[in-house]
């Protein structure tokens, strides 16, 4: 007889996309007091397997308990639309929903990609996964480049695509003498690449 459900989130301490209370509530408590023999093991992983929060899961059963342990998606950037869908996405493309605040980053506006707040998988249209390609490209760059990390709040995206960060410094470390006020860098170009050459004031415009 099943006496306990067990579950185990890989690098919980990290990435906390999904955690253990929650796949227990999607679980349910119906398999304490059933024979471990009852258990169907290859239904629970379908299961979370179809939550866009997991990537994968593996459950088993010992001599008292079902085990489950499940690895996460990482977040690689969060979207949030004009019309107030918001959805993850983690570095492969792959879209999912936002059951939980993580740290990412965020991009928002007119986002080209024609998916709901509830869409879980990969776009079918090709330019959007190439859209995504470069977005993904971009915001992996920023992230692992201090100078670009510390400048862009965000990024965001404006009706003819093109991709802006506003972000608040002191104009002195950029050349210029007016007050402390919001500047917006725009992105040129989505070849993360070429972004050391463009750590110039000239790169940076006011609006």
């Amino acid at each position: 007889v099943c006496k306990a459900v067990n579950v185990a989130v890989r690098d919980s301490v990290h990435n906390r996309i999904i955690t253990s209370a929650a796949i227990k509530e999607v679980l349910g408590g119906s398999y304490i007091g059933m024979p471990l023999d009852s258990i169907n093991l290859n239904e629970i992983e379908l299961k979370l397997n179809a939550m866009g929060e997991i990537l994968s899961s593996e459950a088993y059963v010992t001599d008292k308990s079902l085990e489950i342990f499940v690895d996460p998606r990482t977040a690689a950037v969060r979207f949030i639309t004009e019309r107030g869908h918001q959805f993850y996405c983690d570095a492969t493309g792959y879209i999912f929903p936002v059951n939980s605040s993580v740290n990412t980053p965020v991009v928002t506006g007119k986002i080209p990609l024609r998916c709901g707040s509830d869409f879980k998988g990969y776009s079918n249209d090709r330019r959007e996964r190439t859209w995504l390609d470069g977005i993904l490209k971009l915001t992996s760059y920023i992230e692992k480049d201090r100078y670009w990390r510390e400048l862009t709040s965000h990024l965001d995206i404006n009706e003819n695509g093109e991709k802006f960060s506003p972000f608040s410094i002191a104009p002195e470390k950029l050349g210029y003498r007016h007050k402390r006020e919001t500047f917006f860098f725009q992105f040129r170009n989505d070849d993360s690449e070429r972004l050391r050459s463009q750590r110039t004031a000239r790169n940076v415009i006011m609006k």
